[in-house]
């Protein structure tokens, strides 16, 4: 049985790694984003490029932090925002050491790029070194959370939560808080309800779903319940201990 604990344990913690790798990539070559200001980041570089520079721009995803994303569902709730980003290498090797004129030509032009950079409103890293890069992004280009906050894929191999009530607020908040809130009853059960100011798309079915493949079925009881005298549908859900 430890065995097999082992196994599994073993089994997710490896799928963890392949998702928290993969699914960004999926994304970026994905029709969902649009990276519209790569073309205007190359002509930047066109000038070193006619001096034997070797420009490669990649699309990435940053946070303000310049950090790659981890886990989709980490940014369920974490307040940090994702951007599109481009990674910029380039390096010359055309240039003879001895030629100090053309050396300091090329320098002069790398600050006249990364005062241009900033002036289009670049947000910036800058590692300068034998194999220089910049990475950068926009603040105006934020990715919906739309994009990657859940999807069904997530939860395949989502570890299911088993505990008590109290447990279960602090996950689910911890989990769906950015567009769900979550409250104690007076009965001691938990209601969910979409937050109407959250920005998202997502309907209660939506929620029902990803509920129920976070919480253990055995334990807990996940229903759909109108709250609201208002509402003549569900808008709510209840949780409670089986």
């Amino acid at each position: 049985m430890v065995f097999l604990y082992i196994v599994l344990m073993k089994y997710l913690n490896t799928y963890d790694k392949l998702f928290e790798a993969h699914w960004k990539d999926d994304l970026i070559k994905s029709d969902k984003l649009s990276f519209h200001r790569k073309d205007s980041i190359e002509e930047v570089f066109y000038e070193l490029m006619d001096n034997g520079y070797l420009v490669r721009i990649s699309q990435e995803l940053y946070d303000d932090e310049f950090n790659y994303p981890g886990k989709k569902i980490d940014f369920l709730s974490d307040n940090k925002k994702l951007y599109e980003g481009y990674k910029i290498a380039f390096n010359n090797n055309s240039t003879h050491v001895t030629d100090i004129d053309k050396i300091i030509e090329n320098k002069e032009e790398e600050i006249i790029i990364l005062k241009r950079l900033k002036d289009m409103g670049f947000v910036m890293r800058v590692v300068m070194s034998s194999h220089p890069t910049i990475s950068l992004y926009h603040k105006d280009d934020i990715i919906s959370k739309n994009l990657f906050i859940v999807t069904d894929k997530d939860f395949s191999f989502f570890k299911k939560f088993r505990g008590n009530l109290i447990e279960a607020e602090e996950k689910l908040t911890k989990i769906f808080g950015k567009i769900a809130y979550v409250l104690k009853l007076q009965n001691g059960n938990l209601i969910m309800r979409l937050d109407p100011h959250s920005g998202d798309d997502y309907t209660l079915d939506q929620l029902y779903k990803f509920t129920k493949k976070v919480l253990i079925n055995d334990v807990f009881v996940v229903d759909k319940i109108i709250s609201l005298r208002r509402s003549t549908e569900p808008d709510a859900l209840e949780i409670s201990i089986r």
